[in-house]
């Protein structure tokens, strides 16, 4: 079996659902113990995008921190949508979806699958030690896909990359006008875009 074949089939199985849980459950563990009083302080202030995550699954108490569910991210990632296009506020076709990213280093690539891999995404390519080029992070978007990255890669100095962007889907959930307008402007200028 070739790398690219084995990859596709390892895009295809359950096992890399479980793998990517289980290390965003170890990251976030991880995250949050080395930012405990932040996320306290977040927690007494009633947070939105912190009680977001409380009722995706998390726990936040010292001693007693678990990550949020993924597929309860998800599903209210998906009711929000619903709930705004059923009020007329976005249509469907104005959605941006998250998409979950793995990379494989045997490939130097990176591929993306929306959750459980109902969407594949296929080749991202990839550039030295950035998770995407730039091109491809706003080919994404313009798509309707907002990345979700490795569970445990840090995108800045102490900050967990695949926090980061679900910080981005909320965002998304409580700005649907902000969400269509970002994909309507990405999806016009595909193409013109450079690598910086």
């Amino acid at each position: 079996m070739s790398c690219q074949e084995e990859v596709a089939h390892f895009l295809k199985g359950q096992k890399i659902w479980d793998q990517f849980e289980k290390d965003f459950n170890e990251g976030f563990v991880e995250f949050i113990e080395m930012n405990m009083q932040v996320f306290q302080r977040a927690v007494e202030a009633k947070d939105p995008f912190v009680q977001f995550l409380v009722k995706a699954g998390a726990s936040l108490l010292e001693g007693q921190i678990t990550a949020p569910k993924l597929e309860r991210i998800v599903e209210l990632y998906n009711e929000k949508m619903n709930e705004h296009v059923a009020k007329g506020v976005i249509s469907k076709a104005d959605i941006i979806e998250p998409a979950f990213l793995f990379r494989f280093s045997h490939v130097a690539k990176v591929y993306g699958l929306s959750f459980r891999g109902r969407m594949p995404i296929g080749d991202l390519g990839s550039r030295g030690d950035a998770y995407l080029t730039t091109e491809a992070f706003f080919k994404l978007l313009g798509e309707g896909k907002t990345p979700v990255g490795e569970p445990k890669y840090e995108a800045y100095e102490n900050e967990l990359l695949a926090l980061h962007d679900l910080a981005h889907i909320y965002a998304f959930m409580k700005n649907p006008l902000y969400m269509k307008e970002v994909k309507r402007v990405l999806a016009s200028q595909a193409g013109e875009m450079t690598t910086n």
